[in-house]
């Protein structure tokens, strides 16, 4: 019983911690349905913990990402074009793309949230230095 209690609180724990969690608190935007990761992978510095993760999402349906697509439009995330994106991590995902980003840099932590509409991807990018 004390087993299945510890379970339990773990599986709990990791929902409230869940990476798609993290990305609907920086974005604003609804992602737990409907979503699937395509690639999360991170690099960190043991001694300091600097580094990044990068998460790759991709719809399951189109009329998940339209509301996406018309959620971020309303929270007013500007446009981008992928000719001009610089990010060496983020770059090969939105390749030929065009879409909608929010950027936040505060103190030693950038995060990024990328819409790729032509791609029908989503990119969540987290960088601490």
């Amino acid at each position: 019983m004390k087993f299945l209690k510890l379970l339990l609180l773990i599986s709990l724990f990791s929902c409230l911690f869940s990476p798609i969690n993290n990305i609907e608190k920086f974005s604003g935007l609804s992602l737990k349905k409907n979503f699937i990761s395509i690639k999360d992978t991170s690099q960190w510095i043991d001694f300091n913990g600097n580094g990044f993760r990068l998460i790759v999402l991709k719809p399951e349906n189109q009329g998940a990402f339209q509301s996406v697509i018309d959620e971020a439009k309303r929270l007013n995330y500007k446009n981008f074009d992928a000719r001009k994106f610089t990010n060496p991590e983020i770059a090969p995902y939105v390749k030929n793309g065009k879409g909608y980003y929010k950027f936040s840099w505060q103190e030693d932590e950038i995060q990024s949230i990328v819409i790729d509409t032509i791609n029908s991807k989503i990119i969540y990018y987290l960088s601490i230095q």
